[in-house]
C-alpha cells in the first residue's frame, strides 16, 4: 500500500462514542447533531462584518439574501430564514437564486419575494429588478457575481460569507487543523447575524405521510472522485429490496445511466427531469437516504429525513457533514485525505481507497442502526 494512504493507527467503527471493531475494514462511523457544537464564535473572521456594522433584528425590516447555488449550499443557507425571524416578525425577506433552484423556495411562506436569475441574464439586468432599499444585504455566495450585485443594489449594509479556502489549503498541505475549519457552513451563515434566533436548514414540503419501508439511494456527486462505486450501489439496492424495502434511486442531470445501473431490477429510478419540489416531497416520505457527499444529503436532512453519507476525498472539516442527530457518515481514516478543496482532483492512486474500502456490509450495518433508531 502506498505510504501516503496508509490508515492512521487503529481505525474503528464509532456511533456516538461507542466503539466496536469493524470486520469489513477500517471505517469511521459518526453521528453529528446541529446543536452538538459550541455556538458560533463571534471573534472569528466570519463575524467581522457583524462587529463593524451592528444590526439588530429590531432595526432591520428589508433583507436581501443572495445565494445562487449550488444545491447543498442553497439548502443550508435556509438556516438564515428562521434565524432572521422570517414569517414571524416585521422582517421582509427577498431571496435571489438561480432559476433552476427556484422550486425549492417558491412555496416557502418565509420568503416574501423570490427573484430568479434567468438564463443569460446579466447582473446589471438582475439588479434593475431589485429596486427596494434594503436595510441588510446578506451575500451568502461571496463570489464575483454576488459582489457585483451587492454593489448595484440599494443597501444600508452588507454582510458577506467568509470563505475558508486558505484554511483548507494549509490543512491539506500538512498544517494542524486551523480554527476556521471547526465551523460548519451552517455556523458561518449564522455568524452573519448578530442575534440569530434558533434555526436549522428547512425546506418546506407538502408533508406527505412517511413511508417506513422506503429508502432513497443517491448515487450522484458533482465529481466522479466523490462517487462510491456504482456496482456497490447496485448491490446495496438489491440487498435492501431483498429485505423488503422499496428503494428509489436518485441522480442528477447527466447521471441517468448510472441511476439505471444502480436500480437494475430491484429499485425505482427517479426521473431527474421532475421538479425539485417534488423530489423534496419524495425525500420527506422516506425513512432514510443513503448517498455520496452531495447536495441531496443536505436536501434530505432539510425535509426531516436522516441520512447516511459515504465520504471519500472530502472530510468533516470542510463543513458539509450531516447535522441531524440521527444522521451518520462513513469515512476512511487515510493520510491522503483530504486530497483537494472539494474532492475535484483525480485520485493519484490506482484505486480510490477512501471509497472502495467502504463495503456494502459497512453501509448496511450503519443503515440498520439509523433506521432502527428512527423507529
Amino acid at each position: 500500500m502506498p505510504a501516503a494512504c496508509r490508515p492512521r493507527g487503529r481505525v474503528t467503527a464509532r456511533l456516538r462514542g461507542d466503539s466496536v471493531d469493524s470486520p469489513a475494514g477500517p471505517v469511521h462511523f459518526s453521528g453529528a447533531g446541529l446543536d452538538a457544537r459550541a455556538p458560533a464564535d463571534h471573534d472569528s473572521p466570519a463575524a467581522t462584518s457583524s462587529q463593524l456594522f451592528p444590526a439588530r433584528r429590531a432595526a432591520v425590516r428589508e433583507v436581501l439574501i443572495i445565494r445562487f447555488g449550488a444545491l447543498g449550499d442553497l439548502v443550508l443557507a435556509t438556516v438564515l430564514l428562521d434565524a432572521l425571524g422570517a414569517g414571524r416578525s416585521h422582517v421582509r425577506i427577498t431571496w435571489v437564486t438561480k432559476q433552476r433552484w427556484g422550486a425549492l423556495l417558491a412555496r416557502d411562506e418565509r420568503v416574501d419575494e423570490l427573484v430568479l436569475l434567468r438564463e443569460g441574464e446579466s447582473v446589471r439586468e438582475l439588479a434593475r429588478r431589485l429596486p427596494r432599499q434594503y436595510d441588510l444585504v446578506i451575500d451568502a455566495q461571496a463570489n464575483l457575481r454576488s459582489r457585483l450585485l451587492c454593489f448595484l443594489v440599494n443597501s444600508g449594509q452588507t454582510r458577506r460569507l467568509a470563505k475558508d479556502g486558505f484554511a483548507r489549503w494549509i490543512y491539506r498541505h500538512g498544517a494542524p487543523r486551523p480554527r476556521a475549519l471547526d465551523r460548519r457552513l451552517i455556523d458561518r451563515y449564522l455568524a452573519l447575524l448578530d442575534d440569530p434566533l434558533p434555526s436549522r436548514p428547512d425546506i418546506r414540503t407538502t408533508d406527505p405521510a412517511p413511508d417506513r419501508t422506503q429508502i432513497a439511494v443517491a448515487i450522484g456527486a458533482t465529481h466522479d472522485t466523490k462517487r462510491w462505486p456504482i456496482e456497490r450501489f447496485a448491490e446495496l439496492v438489491a440487498r435492501l429490496a431483498g429485505e423488503g424495502y422499496e428503494v428509489s434511486v436518485i441522480g442528477g442531470p447527466g447521471e441517468e445511466q448510472l441511476v439505471q445501473l444502480a436500480a437494475a431490477e430491484s429499485g425505482a429510478a427517479w426521473d431527474s427531469r421532475r421538479p425539485l419540489d417534488e423530489l423534496a416531497d419524495h425525500l420527506q416520505s422516506c425513512v432514510a437516504l443513503v448517498g455520496n457527499d452531495s447536495g441531496l444529503l443536505h436536501l434530505a436532512e432539510a425535509v426531516g429525513t436522516p441520512v447516511l453519507g459515504i465520504f471519500g476525498p472530502t472530510v468533516e472539516a470542510w463543513g458539509y457533514a450531516p447535522w441531524q442527530d440521527r444522521s451518520r457518515m462513513l469515512e476512511q481514516d487515510l493520510d491522503c485525505r483530504p486530497c483537494s478543496k472539494m474532492g475535484e482532483k483525480p485520485c493519484r492512486l490506482p484505486e480510490k481507497l477512501c471509497l472502495t474500502r467502504t463495503t456494502v456490509q459497512d453501509v448496511l450495518a450503519a443503515l440498520e442502526e439509523l433506521v432502527h433508531e428512527r423507529a
